[in-house]
């Protein structure tokens, strides 16, 4: 994976360039899993949205109050990303490397309405923080518009009050996750 990343950033015959106008990704959809201590094993959700060309807007979780009222664990996060490598290669797909900010809500149990950002009463079930993050993904065009994306993100999230959590944890809780989906 290393010499991958390294021949996609250094080497002018796999990083053609700059990829054009017309292949940026203006909004995406994708599923998959992630891995956390404050996780299930639920499928994530993630979508996305680029605005302007090298910014985005992402969220990202298990869908919990949306798609499903279970009681599980859950790491919800949305993140403003900036587009920092954006490479064609050659096959006409493109390479993209992101770095972003913003903020990552940690639940146990039902979805309770709202973001806790103070600190929580002792026994909380959810609590909300800033958070950062590094993403990977391949962008490989399908046709009509559309595109295959495969995406790989490091997400981690500091928690000042997270031993006040009914299930109390780290402060620091990091989150890695990979999901696939289309793009356009």
């Amino acid at each position: 994976m290393r010499s991958f990343l390294v021949s996609v950033l250094l080497l002018p015959n796999v990083a053609v360039g700059e990829p054009s106008e017309g292949s940026r990704n203006y909004a995406n959809l994708r599923v998959g899993a992630q891995v956390s201590d404050a996780s299930s094993n639920r499928t994530t959700i993630c979508g996305e949205v680029e605005p302007v060309a090298k910014w985005s807007i992402e969220a990202c979780g298990a869908g919990g109050g949306w798609f499903h009222h279970d009681p599980i664990a859950d790491m919800f996060h949305v993140q403003l990303k900036w587009f920092m490598v954006n490479r064609r290669l050659i096959g006409g797909s493109v390479f993209r490397m992101a770095a972003g900010v913003g903020f990552t809500e940690i639940e146990q149990g039902n979805d309770e309405a709202g973001l806790q950002f103070r600190k929580p009463k002792m026994g909380a079930r959810s609590i909300a923080s800033g958070s950062g993050s590094l993403s990977a993904s391949w962008h490989r065009p399908l046709g009509a518009g559309l595109e295959f994306i495969a995406n790989g993100s490091l997400v981690v999230g500091y928690f000042e009050h997270s031993r006040l959590l009914a299930t109390p944890m780290n402060k620091v809780q990091p989150s890695l996750s990979l999901q696939v989906g289309i793009g356009f």
